[in-house]
């Protein structure tokens, strides 16, 4: 490619991005509070990894606001003929037209093969942001070029708090109890992706069928069409223990080598999230069934198109999405747990060599809808994982009961998602 052609692709991505944040409205993601910009002293990246359309290029040109930098998104069809080669006349460009400059953020970069040398060798005097829409962003190969010389940020859609600022509401005013309890519904059914709030759901239809069509078809270049059966499957089953052998047999998959490349592409492009359940035993974890959650519940109920949506399966994906939102901060790992009388616990939240809280979530609105079974179920895992901090997320129960000398705290969604520490 020549430098007046990328010169020309530079200017005019810039004057759209600049148009972007004067004609929108822009929050500042909750993810700052880390200072991430921190991560860009020498000779650092920063990469910020996510599902597509989650924020991550305004996140990084929102780092840099104040600034010098340069910019190029390499998701553009002009881009197309764009090789590892033309790197030195891009950053030709990029002087030609701002002059020296330290700061460059990369967008969607991994769709250039050998990108990982030019930048392993560029940030040795440059401070750069790279994004990705692909968990292979940081493969390997990444690894290995740049030997722990990156921090990686993976940016979530819209927390419950950053859709309020987006609807202007505030969340500390308890006049607003009843409008923060039909915003939480709303952002149940349509989920955090910024666009929904703007153009509305019908962007949700087209959010999937570019993660699945864009990220995972195209990119892998694959014929078949069973993955697009076997993401909706996943998504739709969101919270579920997953059969790799059961999603096998009802898609007539012959090869369990094929379906389980392909759930790591649907894995890869952070449209769905595994967990583990928990044993203290290496081999037991290792062979036991996983859950798939969803990244969004916008997506579940687009891909379910269930009439009555499972409210008690969307909240533990909220839950979780929240849980792992914090998990950057506190150095946390996440399972689920069950034993063999099929007594469960939602989530297992693990730090070090310890398991510090136990959660099971459940659709209650009082003491009496608690099932049983979800308190039973925290006691047996008193006893076998040796924990006490044990609470039940409801629907808008709150309390805390004391029974047999432990007690078990009872929380709504809504304080959940609003306090400032949900891991205390």
């Amino acid at each position: 490619m020549n430098t007046q052609k990328l010169t020309n692709i530079i200017i005019s991505q810039r004057k759209t991005m600049d148009t972007f944040f004067k004609e929108n409205q822009i929050i500042d993601r909750e993810i700052l509070k880390i200072n991430p910009e921190k991560y860009l002293e020498y000779p650092n990246i920063l990469a910020i990894t996510g599902i597509r359309r989650s924020g991550k290029s305004i996140l990084g040109l929102f780092l840099l606001k104040e600034k010098k930098y340069g910019y190029i998104n390499f998701f553009d069809e002009r881009l197309a003929n764009f090789t590892s080669e033309d790197f030195e006349i891009l950053i030709s460009a990029f002087y030609e037209i701002y002059g020296n400059i330290d700061y460059f953020i990369f967008d969607e970069i991994q769709r250039i093969k050998g990108w990982q040398l030019f930048v392993s060798r560029f940030r040795i005097n440059k401070k750069i942001i790279i994004t990705g829409s692909n968990s292979e962003l940081l493969g390997s190969n990444l690894a290995k070029y740049l030997t722990g010389r990156y921090v990686e940020l993976k940016l979530y859609p819209l927390s419950f708090r950053e859709y309020l600022k987006i609807k202007n509401i505030d969340y500390n005013n308890i006049e607003n109890l009843g409008i923060l309890i039909n915003e939480l519904n709303n952002y149940m059914d349509s989920g955090g992706f910024p666009e929904v709030y703007k153009i509305g759901t019908i962007i949700i239809n087209t959010i999937f069928h570019d993660i699945v069509e864009n990220d995972i078809i195209y990119n892998k270049n694959i014929k078949n069409n069973n993955i697009r059966e076997v993401a909706d499957y996943l998504v739709s089953n969101s919270g579920n223990e997953i059969s790799i052998n059961n999603i096998k047999n009802n898609f007539q998959i012959k090869d369990l080598h094929t379906l389980t490349k392909y759930i790591n592409y649907i894995e890869n492009s952070y449209l769905i999230i595994p967990i583990k359940k928990f044993s203290f035993k290496f081999k037991e974890q290792f062979k036991a069934k996983r859950k798939y959650f969803c990244v969004d519940t916008g997506l579940i109920n687009y891909a379910s198109f269930k009439i009555n949506p499972d409210k008690g399966k969307l909240m533990e994906n909220i839950v979780l999405i929240e849980l792992l939102r914090l998990s950057f901060l506190k150095n946390y790992e996440l399972y689920y747990w069950k034993d063999y009388n099929d007594h469960e616990i939602d989530f297992i939240i693990k730090q070090k060599e310890k398991i510090i809280k136990m959660i099971n979530v459940t659709y209650a609105s009082s003491f009496k809808e608690v099932k049983q079974r979800e308190i039973i179920s925290l006691n047996k895992g008193l006893k076998e994982l040796k924990c006490d901090n044990m609470e039940i997320i409801t629907w808008d129960f709150n309390d805390a009961i004391e029974k047999n000398g432990y007690k078990i705290k009872y929380t709504s969604l809504l304080n959940f998602l609003l306090k400032d520490d949900i891991i205390e």
